[in-house]
């Protein structure tokens, strides 16, 4: 992300622009792109993956597809 329009931990709404992409860091010499995520502060216990180092983390992440409503 180049530029950030929003503070952490605020809530914003499906048509709230929340920053502008760049070229900086891994991105560099790739096409225009963004990874985000979407967080909770209540944990989804069913999500907790017990094949990963960090797999308690996934309790608080959000599926951005299912939050959003993505077309598939």
């Amino acid at each position: 992300m180049d530029t950030t329009l929003v503070n952490v931990y605020r809530f914003v709404n499906r048509t709230d622009i929340i920053g502008k992409v760049g070229s900086t860091g891994n991105a560099a010499g790739k096409p225009t792109h963004l990874h985000y995520a979407i967080e909770t502060l209540f944990p989804y216990f069913w999500l907790y993956n017990t094949k990963a180092i960090d797999g308690w983390k996934k309790m608080f992440c959000l599926d951005p597809g299912k939050q959003l409503n993505f077309p598939k």
